[in-house]
């Protein structure tokens, strides 16, 4: 079992993209197995001829990776969420984390807004719809208006050291179990990987494994887009 952490540290460049006040720590958490892939999974999912098979017809189904970021398959818990290309050689999982944001905390209060609550609501409720929404936007609404743009995370690189002949690909994402799946054979082996994000232990979870025990070879990696970004391995 393979735990990696990626550490974002404090910087105070507001504007840059780094946060200001607090530090983002990820895991992600990598398990890898020798032994079948339904050996957990079965009874959820079923299995016909040793291939993956959704429980449920609330499926998407592709026969390729992912060639952009819009065709990647996407899990998530309301706090972390993962975009899954499904790549043979090389799989890259791109990922984010909700407090992760453009520039640094700050107060969005408008000073003396509450003086025009009662008037935006007279004006409301009598119809005068647009005289109700500039009022608002001149005195009671946030400052700025906008917030801060949401960040990416950084990307997770899965690189496996594949030396046969693939064929039977499939990546699959299970609307039923919000689990992304990404399946084929090499050498006659069925290699499987499967992504899932859990809200109660706020971790994204993937699990790689293949019904040929010893046959998992894969290097870690991350990529991220801030140019202050840290990582270790444990």
């Amino acid at each position: 079992m393979c735990f990696t952490r990626s550490d974002y540290r404090d910087t105070d460049h507001p504007g840059t993209g780094r946060p200001g006040h607090s530090r983002v720590i990820v895991w992600l958490t990598i398990l890898v197995t020798g032994l079948s892939p339904f050996s957990v999974t079965q009874a959820q999912r079923g299995a016909v001829n040793g291939l993956p098979e959704q429980a449920s017809d609330l499926s998407l189904r592709f026969d390729e990776p992912a060639r952009q970021w819009v065709e990647a398959l996407p899990v998530g818990n309301g706090s972390m969420g993962a975009m899954v290309f499904g790549g043979i050689d090389e799989e890259r999982i791109q990922f984010n984390e909700d407090t992760l944001w453009l520039g640094e905390p700050h107060d969005y209060s408008h000073e003396g807004a509450a003086a025009y609550l009662e008037e935006i609501r007279r004006l409301l409720f009598s119809g005068e719809q647009q005289a109700a929404e500039q009022l608002a936007l001149r005195e009671f609404m946030s400052e700025p208006l906008r917030q801060m743009s949401y960040q990416p995370f950084a990307d997770l690189d899965l690189r496996f050291d594949h030396q046969g002949e693939i064929s039977e690909y499939q990546r699959s994402l299970d609307l039923d179990t919000a689990t992304a799946t990404v399946s084929y054979r090499m050498d006659g082996a069925l290699y499987t990987r499967e992504v899932f994000a859990s809200y109660p232990d706020r971790v994204i979870i993937i699990r790689i494994s293949c019904e040929r025990p010893g046959s998992v070879s894969l290097t870690v990696g991350f990529d991220s887009p801030h140019p202050e970004a840290d990582s270790s391995k444990y």
